[in-house]
């Protein structure tokens, strides 16, 4: 796997985790939370969620990372990798179904061992990337809220350990 998916993942963390830093949540006399503020502070986390560049999904940003249910930015796990082999036999597949669909004999879209390490290091760094993005966002969430609201989903039920990134979604 190509080093450039480590760097996605440690750059997508920051900027995700600064970009939400920078987001307005103010607390009443109280010390609270107003249901305005809120409502604007997770409006401003999904607009930024939908800037960032997901190749997996062009267009729609890393805003999957914020939905509820299983899609498939939030079905991605931090093991998650490709490889040559793996995305050659797929396109081969592909191309098979097509072809048992058309009936007409389909080549593979990949054919080259180059290629295919080339898919490979594009979806590794797209996986890696998302979920340097859920890391940022549950470290700035957790910045900005505390730790308290934000343990019942980010630590264990005994609370002693923190869950692993692949434990929790950020809908939650």
């Amino acid at each position: 796997m190509s080093e450039a998916c480590f760097t996605a993942r440690a750059t997508l963390r920051t900027q995700v985790r600064d970009l939400i830093n920078e987001l307005p949540l103010h607390r009443n006399e109280s010390g609270q939370y107003n249901h305005n503020d809120i409502t604007v502070f997770i409006k401003g986390v999904e607009r930024h969620f939908k800037g960032l560049y997901n190749p997996l999904h062009p267009g729609q940003g890393l805003s999957q990372l914020l939905a509820q249910g299983p899609n498939t930015l939030t079905k991605l796990k931090s093991t998650d990798m490709f490889d040559a082999a793996s995305v050659l036999k797929q396109s081969a597949k592909e191309a098979a179904a097509l072809a048992k669909q058309t009936g007409v004999d389909e080549t593979p879209q990949i054919t080259t061992r180059a290629d295919a390490q080339d898919e490979a290091d594009r979806r590794n760094y797209a996986i890696q990337a998302a979920i340097g993005a859920k890391e940022g966002a549950a470290e700035a969430i957790t910045n900005k809220v505390g730790s308290d609201i934000t343990d019942s989903v980010l630590r264990n039920a005994d609370g002693n350990d923190n869950k692993s990134v692949d434990e929790y979604t950020l809908y939650e």
